[in-house]
């Protein structure tokens, strides 16, 4: 096979990819849908507060691997003293370093803090709702 005739397939088989991965679900023809398979996401105040609770740890552990990468590191910049690539290694554990400062601030404190402000927010709206509709007797 010749590589014009490999390349026309590739071709061929990436488009129909795309085509498949950009198809809407519709509803059927009658205007109904189905529930479909598995369960539905659920969201809630309670939710999205135990999910910020989880952050926390994740970020403690996220440091804690961190702290082991630097320390082996460490032992890398010091043996290559004397070598060209000593100052490149010295500004990739500086960005490094940089980063995961950064990764760990967003774990430990703006993503804990992004989901307790949106579950206030969610249990306001529906404290806020449920006063416009009369109650069911």
């Amino acid at each position: 096979m010749s590589f014009d005739e490999q390349w026309a397939q590739h071709v061929a088989a990436a488009k129909a990819d795309r085509a498949a991965r950009t198809q809407l679900n519709q509803l059927a023809a009658d205007g109904g849908g189905s529930a479909g398979a598995g369960d539905k996401l659920r969201i809630d105040p309670k939710l999205l507060r135990e999910r910020a609770g989880k952050a926390v740890p994740l970020a403690k552990s996220f440091r804690a691997a961190d702290d082991k990468a630097v320390r082996r590191m460490g032992r890398i910049g010091g043996g290559l003293a004397g070598f060209t690539c000593a100052s490149a290694f010295q500004d990739f554990e500086e960005r490094w370093t940089a980063q995961t400062r950064h990764v760990h601030r967003q774990l430990g404190e703006v993503v804990p803090r992004a989901l307790r402000k949106a579950a206030g927010d969610f249990k306001k709206n529906e404290d806020d709702e449920s006063g416009k509709y009369p109650k069911k007797k």
